[in-house]
């Protein structure tokens, strides 16, 4: 039951779909970058047929898209193309189009191209030169795929795309809180919370309420201080050479910069400590440390922070990261917030150095910033005001994630035909009234 791609769907077929007649029809037009890394087509953009019609790809309704390109190839990008404007549409050369052929599912085709297991394939068969290398189309002509009958395609696609759905609307929903989130630490960082528990009210309300500071206005009893007079010192981490697979249980392990630079603590990003070598324990990542990035290649992830809530394993500090430990006069969780704020944001972004391979932000730097300082007790309130609504963003992002490692799993099982699915098709058609 295994059979080239290229049985299932043609590879780089020509246009079919008949094109409007007027050259200034708008055409779906989708460029590698308006497509995701999971596979989805993000900004629906349409250009006059007579712009496109020469020097793109063309592709039509239901034709699936594939990265060929390093290393955006490796990185998951690609798309189903549907909804096209007119029915047909033109985008990046740099994409394979296949098109199922019939008696085969197009949303089959979809995930098999998203699967890990074909991307890995794909990279090996990669020709060209370091940086611009692609995968040939001839790749899908003999790399070999389970090819089930249709029913069972539709019934595979059908299970991967409700938790597609389902990862969707959590990540809207995480959107829309993360919203309403920084709205509301716009204003707790610009009124803090009074002694009875209640917003300031706003400058314009009450201007006898505020001073002037280099950090424009703040209520008469904050202060304006550098970091380093509130930080009881910052730890740098170690780097030793790891597997890059996450620790099992009772082992150690290595914090990687994507365990923090989405803003959230994600201890599952980490790499394996080797046997041979003793953990450092004094770098030992715990429960209530804030983490900061301070190393990466782009430049909007270094300064990032993460406030860990909880440690369900033993992690040291990588060399690529930071631990801020906060004085007695600063919250840990209010510094976590103070770091993540617009200002805070500003200046580390005037403040990184390096090359366009590599930003860094030095530990003198971030004691060289200016903060906004209410009292410990007021710091501790303005935490505790977005604690709420901080643990429901915390909760959907590990739904989130529980869902992608399902579908994960799901799609190496069902995609390779190592789990069948045809006991559950054949109690459904027998179900299905005649």
């Amino acid at each position: 039951m295994l059979e080239p791609i290229a049985e299932l769907a043609e590879i780089n077929p020509p246009l079919r779909a008949p094109t409007p007649d007027s050259p200034d029809a708008p055409i779906s037009f989708i460029p590698m970058g308006d497509v995701s890394e999971s596979g989805q087509w993000m900004a629906r953009q349409t250009r006059p047929l007579r712009e496109v019609k020469s020097g793109f790809t063309p592709f039509q309704e239901g034709d699936v898209l594939f990265a060929k390109i390093t290393p955006c190839m490796e990185n998951g990008k690609g798309a189903h193309a549907f909804g096209l404007e007119s029915g047909v549409g033109y985008g990046s050369t740099e994409f394979h189009v296949l098109r199922a052929k019939a008696g085969n599912s197009p949303r089959y085709i979809f995930h098999l191209s998203q699967s890990s297991s074909l991307r890995l394939k794909a990279e090996a068969s990669m020709i060209g030169s370091a940086g611009q290398k692609r995968v040939p189309s001839d790749f899908f002509r003999k790399h070999r795929v389970f090819a089930p009958d249709s029913a069972e395609q539709r019934l595979i696609a059908g299970i991967l795309d409700t938790l597609d759905t389902q990862i969707q609307k959590t990540e809207a929903l995480i959107a829309k809180l993360e919203k309403v989130k920084e709205g509301l630490l716009q204003d707790l960082l610009t009124r803090g919370i009074d002694k009875n528990g209640r917003l300031r009210p706003s400058p314009g309300q009450a201007p006898e309420l505020y001073k002037e500071s280099p950090l424009g206005l703040i209520p008469r009893e904050w202060e304006v201080k550098r970091l380093e007079g509130l930080l009881d010192g910052i730890d740098a981490g170690w780097s030793p050479s790891c597997s890059d697979v996450a620790p099992k249980e009772g082992e150690w392990g290595v914090l990687k910069v994507s365990a923090i630079s989405t803003g959230s603590y994600l201890p599952h990003k980490s790499k394996t400590l080797p046997e041979r070598l003793s953990p450092i324990e004094e770098i030992e990542v715990k429960s209530g440390d804030v983490i900061c990035v301070r190393a990466n290649g782009v430049a909007d992830l270094v300064g990032k922070v993460a406030y860990v809530s909880s440690t369900p394993r033993r992690l040291m500090l990588s060399d690529k990261t930071l631990r801020l430990r906060p004085g007695k006069n600063l919250d840990s969780r209010f510094l976590f917030l103070l770091m993540g704020s617009a200002s805070s944001r500003r200046q580390i972004a005037s403040l990184i150095s390096g090359s366009s391979g590599q930003k860094n932000l030095s530990q003198s730097q971030i004691n060289s910033m200016r903060v906004k300082a209410p009292s410990i007790d007021e710091q501790r309130r303005i935490s505790g005001a977005l604690s709420s609504i901080t643990s429901r963003i915390e909760h959907e992002k590990s739904a989130c994630n529980n869902a992608a490692t399902l579908k994960s799993g799901l799609m190496d099982d069902l995609l390779t035909g190592r789990v069948r699915v045809t006991p559950l098709l054949e109690r459904t058609q027998a179900t299905t009234p005649a």
